[in-house]
């Protein structure tokens, strides 16, 4: 199984999605989503020059140390469909760049930069 890169928003999002979810019926009384339903999470296809060449371009004066030799992040290869969570719980994976982003900018918040 492939690696995947998702956002801890979204996982928390489908957390919450799926246990609000499994109070709510459809339109023909059957549950939206039944109780002990598991889902796999995962974010979008992502190289990680994709992410060496997005933090050195945003954020010039950060140093990456990023080993872009590692495999790829992928959503799609392999076993990985995460087609229940985006249709039942209605998921829309953030992107590389907004998750990305938000964990340099906690970072350089947490060095006071």
């Amino acid at each position: 199984m492939p690696s995947s890169l998702v956002d801890v928003r979204d996982v928390a999002l489908a957390f919450a999605r799926a246990f609000d979810e499994t109070e709510e019926k459809d339109k023909s009384g059957k549950d939206v989503v039944k109780s002990g339903t598991e889902y796999l999470l995962a974010g979008r296809e992502v190289k990680w020059r994709d992410v060496v060449d997005f933090v050195k371009e945003k954020y010039p004066a950060v140093q990456v140390q990023i080993n872009t030799s590692l495999p790829v992040v992928n959503r799609s290869g392999g076993s990985v469909d995460t087609k229940p969570a985006e249709e039942e719980l209605g998921l829309r994976w953030r992107s590389m760049e907004e998750t990305v982003g938000a964990v340099v900018e906690q970072q350089l918040a947490l060095k006071g930069q």
